[in-house]
């Protein structure tokens, strides 16, 4: 048994409740079970019940065992001075709060179905990766389609609480950000942390200064890549020599090249050509951000991109070039412009630009990773990034968590089983 578990049957109230009695032997019914509180506190607030012939209205709690209050130190936390109801699973040892007064117990032990309780031990103990995947086909598709959005939406909200911690760490400086999550996307998973690495070294005022001046970029970021240390005759002695004026001049330090990961990637995915169309996105001027703000349609920036990178191509190092492809620049958007985009609208109050990121993240074409292709193997075919997105929240955040109780599919499964 788990508190999870007992919350779930007191919010949906899942018990027999005809009849209710307290440990004490009084009569109990329940007028209204509270609102679930997910923050700290009582676990359900403004519950309202009737005691015997009293109305009681206060907050309730709920523990596996009655002792639970005390090993987790609520007896004297002034949260829990208003608790006018303890519902457990079992009463072990009576519950007397800070004033010294007994507080109403209510004991489910005798009160829940067992063939629900198994339900949901089966869902908790599967061993795949989705505890309901054997049911996934009774879920209908608006339910399907709701849930997915708002998971996308819920990983945005995420990705704001760790941008605006990027903002707080920059005084709130947007381009800075932005220069923070373009660089740390481009790595493509694989890269992104050395990719973030060598941004933080970097200040984007250089890289905006000197845009239209490709060798100095390319000497910046190869140099502070640690690839100079390489002996690679890939980079003309000019790029070399330019780099090593740029050290005195900004006295700056080259990073490990041991940060990079090379082995088993398609040509394409080298950080050097990754760093290569980095500059390229850079001389079009698009690390300003108030730039980024002005452009409405998601099909215009991508063709202003591919147009910018295929016009200042850089070389990998053997005379070779690369253009960059539509699904790098959706991962791009997805990854960087539009959770920064969101939470822009957000702190600004500008509804336009949250309507304008979630609208572009249904333009996207789906994603195509191991996690969506588990969804689809299951019937869940993500029809765009932004309900593959909420495949992503979805996995990570509740099913590998196994908080079945917490997912508004898992709960209208156990309810139809019940």
């Amino acid at each position: 048994m788990n508190e999870d578990y007992l919350q779930y049957i007191w919010r949906f109230q899942r018990f027999q409740n005809l009849d209710l009695r307290l440990t004490s032997g009084r009569n109990l019914v329940v007028m209204f079970q509270g609102h679930w509180n997910k923050q700290s506190g009582p676990d359900f607030l403004e519950s309202r019940m009737r005691i015997d012939k009293e109305v009681w209205i206060g907050s309730t709690e709920i523990h596996v065992k009655s002792s639970d209050w005390r090993r987790h130190g609520h007896a004297q936390d002034p949260a829990y001075f208003n608790v006018v109801l303890h519902v457990v699973y079992e009463d072990d040892e009576p519950l007397v709060n800070h004033a010294g007064q007994q507080v109403p117990t209510l004991e489910l032990k005798n009160l829940i179905d067992p063939e629900h309780l198994n339900e949901y031990h089966k869902f908790v103990g599967t061993v795949g990766q989705l505890p309901c995947a054997a049911r996934l086909s009774e879920v209908p598709d608006i339910s399907r389609q709701a849930w997915l959005h708002r998971m996308a939406v819920e990983r945005l909200e995420d990705r704001y609480a760790k941008c605006m911690s990027l903002l707080n760490e920059h005084q709130f400086d947007w381009n800075a950000v932005w220069w923070l999550m373009l660089c740390r996307s481009v790595g493509f998973g694989i890269n992104q942390e050395a990719f973030e690495v060598v941004a933080r070294s970097i200040d984007w005022k250089w890289m905006d200064r000197w845009r239209h001046q490709p060798v100095r970029m390319e000497a910046l970021l190869a140099g502070q890549s640690g690839w100079f240390n390489l002996e690679d005759p890939g980079f003309p002695q000019e790029v070399k020599q330019e780099y090593l004026h740029l050290v005195k001049l900004l006295k700056v330090k080259p990073l490990m090249e041991a940060l990079w990961q090379r082995g088993r990637m398609k040509p394409a995915n080298r950080p050097v050509v990754r760093m290569g169309q980095l500059i390229a996105i850079v001389s079009g001027g698009w690390l300003n951000w108030n730039k980024l703000l002005e452009i409405e349609d998601l099909a215009t920036l991508r063709k202003a991109w591919k147009a910018t990178v295929a016009a200042k191509l850089f070389s990998d190092g053997k005379g070779r070039t690369i253009v960059v492809g539509s699904k790098a620049l959706d991962l791009i958007f997805t990854n960087a412009l539009i959770p920064l985009m969101f939470t822009y609208g957000q702190y600004s109050n500008r509804a336009d630009l949250t309507d304008r990121a979630i609208a572009w993240m249904e333009s996207i074409a789906p994603e195509d990773n191991h996690i969506t292709r588990l969804w689809s193997a299951n019937g869940w075919k993500g029809e765009n990034v932004l309900e593959t997105q909420g495949q992503l929240h979805l996995h990570r955040s509740y099913c590998c968590q196994k908080k079945c109780l917490s997912c508004l599919i898992g709960i209208n499964l156990l309810k139809d089983k019940a």
